[in-house]
């Protein structure tokens, strides 16, 4: 391949990535969501069944997730990537988690039943925010993400409450693809 030939491939790569930056859009390949692309919306006016973008907790499981390539490395606090999930729960609701699933308000969320072999269980046990044998309030400032699209998707069922200051926005499906 000729060097002028090179050039415009890493050319015509770079002006995608800067366009995908000035429309503020984002690739989604993780199973977490349909993959597709989003379009992100600076906004604090968060509600249930937003999905957002927001950096994980620091925490022994998100530490555990990440040196076991669950999740990435990335430049969030802790050297982690950011996740993308939907808001499930927020300050003021009451959860808990059994084996059926995570219950917010008294209503089970769908595909939230609770894969132990995803994380070592001890470790899973030091994530007291919802699991409970009753149900817990939300604390001011705090959100539960999950992901009502895969079972298998790394969640708050493992790693707790996100602090609303990590949700650094909102997106929302343009084109996606099962």
């Amino acid at each position: 391949m000729s060097k002028v030939a090179l050039i415009g491939i890493v050319l015509c790569i770079a002006s995608v990535f800067l366009v995908f930056e000035m429309l503020e859009l984002r690739l989604n390949f993780t199973s977490s969501l349909p993959m597709g692309v989003y379009q992100e919306t600076r906004s604090d006016a968060w509600r249930r069944g937003h999905i957002v973008v927001a950096c994980p907790p620091v925490n022994a499981v998100t530490r555990w997730s990440r040196d076991n390539h669950i999740l990435s490395w990335g430049l969030c606090a802790g050297g982690m990537t950011p996740i993308i999930k939907k808001i499930a729960g927020r300050p003021g609701d009451r959860v808990f988690m059994n084996r059926d699933g995570v219950w917010i308000n008294g209503l089970l969320w769908p595909q939230s039943r609770l894969m132990p072999e995803k994380v070592p269980i001890h470790l899973i046990a030091q994530n007291v925010d919802i699991i409970s044998s009753k149900p817990r309030v939300i604390p001011q400032g705090k959100f539960l993400l999950l992901s009502d699209w895969n079972s298998r998707s790394f969640d708050g069922r493992y790693f707790g409450f996100v602090d609303g200051r990590d949700i650094k926005a909102i997106i929302t499906p343009i084109w996606v693809w099962p």
